[in-house]
């Protein structure tokens, strides 16, 4: 009788162990899926990204800053992915367009790019909120023009009221 309690524990326990076994692969398979996008294909129209054709940041030189935030974001979509297994890492560029990441790191590549067009460290503002437990931040860039609020794949201007508005 011990014997066959014994039988049925080793039974029960290897069945768990299965159990938690085929779990845990399932487990790994959909981080996996999730996290090791090497490419992320997204057919954007011409009218939801008007520089669709842009291959470097570089393009978006000369630009008024509407015109260079919607170029660099434009841009930036080409390759964006969220990837929340990166959240603290250091990435250099080639692996964030590789691997993704998240809200830092697109702030931070949004900041080199308008660092590199010409804008002053006293342009680019870091913005970071708090929500219970959740942070975020993303990039404000102010000109003379007006600013621009850039946000991963998003961003919106706001451009300042011009002498030959204020006849009106």
């Amino acid at each position: 009788m011990i014997n066959k309690t014994k039988q049925i524990i080793m039974k029960l326990v290897m069945v768990v162990l299965i159990i938690a076994f085929i779990f845990s692969i399932a487990m790994v398979i959909e981080d996996l899926t999730r996290t090791m996008k090497i490419e992320q294909t997204t057919n954007y129209s011409e009218e939801e990204v008007p520089f669709l054709n842009i291959t470097s940041y570089e393009e978006c030189a000369d630009l008024s800053l509407d015109e260079t935030a919607e170029c660099l974001n434009s841009y930036v979509r080409t390759f964006y992915i969220y990837n929340m297994s990166n959240k603290g890492k250091v990435l250099m560029i080639d692996r964030l367009k590789r691997e993704g990441g998240v809200c830092h790191h697109w702030r931070d590549l949004y900041k080199l790019y308008f660092r590199n067009l010409g804008y002053e460290l006293e342009q680019l503002e870091e913005i970071h909120m708090a929500y219970g437990d959740k942070l975020h931040t993303y990039l404000r860039v102010v000109s003379e023009e007006g600013y621009c609020i850039l946000d991963q794949k998003f961003y919106e201007c706001f451009m300042f009221k011009g002498k030959e508005d204020e006849d009106d």
